[in-house]
């Protein structure tokens, strides 16, 4: 047994360590160590499914539910016989939907949005080829290279697009690894491939003045919006998800949210006079 110092038992004498708040690079979790059934010792158990927007309320949320898991484990709740038979039937589409439902639960808005549309794409694939009929415990890295090559010949996807899908992939493989569904990432140790860097080449002034007067005309409010980006230096994606609380027009400033910015900083954007 781990953490010996920590064990405690239940009303019935079954042994348990209560929960742990961890914040690591991973993210926030909680981790506690439960008693198994069938292999008749105490397992690590790791709940990532955290609710909130920031940090703290993460933190917040995950204090409030490790209080309701910990009040389980002093009742006796034990790991075990449901548990390792759903291993043993689950399916690929099964396993990944289940993935798929906690990576939404506890991502940001643009995350959400990311890994939807990458989820359309999948499990279209998963359903397609029938991969997704399989046993989660047959699911191999040849089949991984099954989508890349669905991704190349059906969709004509670029490289880093490639790249991309591998990474939500093996994210969502590393979820299931973490919830003891899967023993090993099939994922892991698959390289990227190589992304040409096009250079990015400016308007010149004449086409610049051409492309703001045909926005004034035909499309203010993309004008509107390309307005923040030229003027605010602000990502597009940060200026969709702006709200009109963001901006404070008497003292002249835009503040973006600390996690949606790239630093996860709260970022002010000063309003030049002259715009």
């Amino acid at each position: 047994m781990k953490n010996n110092h920590k064990i405690r038992y239940a009303q019935d004498g079954t042994p348990y360590i209560p929960c742990e708040v961890k914040d690591t690079k991973e993210g926030v979790f909680i981790q506690y160590f439960a008693w198994h059934t069938e292999r008749l010792e105490i397992v690590r158990k790791k709940f990532y499914a955290v609710k909130g927007n920031s940090k703290r309320e993460k933190i917040k949320f995950a204090r409030e539910k490790a209080a309701d898991i910990d009040f389980l484990l002093a009742q006796g709740y034990t790991v075990g016989g449901e548990e390792e038979r759903k291993k043993e039937t689950i399916t690929v589409q099964q396993a990944f939907q289940e993935a798929i439902n906690y990576k939404l639960k506890e991502s940001d808005r643009i995350t959400q949005l990311n890994y939807s549309s990458f989820w359309n794409v999948y499990s279209y694939w998963l359903t397609s080829s029938k991969i997704g009929e399989y046993k989660m415990s047959r699911f191999r890295k040849k089949d991984i290279f099954k989508f890349f090559d669905y991704l190349f010949e059906e969709r004509d996807v670029s490289n880093s697009t490639r790249n991309n899908y591998k990474n939500k992939v093996r994210a969502l493989c590393s979820i299931l690894v973490e919830r003891g569904i899967i023993k090993e990432n099939p994922a892991s140790g698959i390289r990227d491939l190589p992304v040409s860097q096009a250079k990015n080449i400016p308007f010149t002034e004449s086409q610049q003045s051409i492309m703001e007067r045909y926005m004034q005309h035909n499309s203010p409010r993309l004008y509107l919006f390309t307005r923040f980006i030229y003027y605010g230096f602000m990502r597009p994606q940060e200026v969709c998800i702006m709200k009109v609380g963001h901006i404070d027009v008497k003292n002249r400033v835009i503040l973006k949210r600390a996690s949606k910015t790239k630093s996860r900083k709260q970022t002010p954007v000063w309003i030049n006079k002259r715009h």
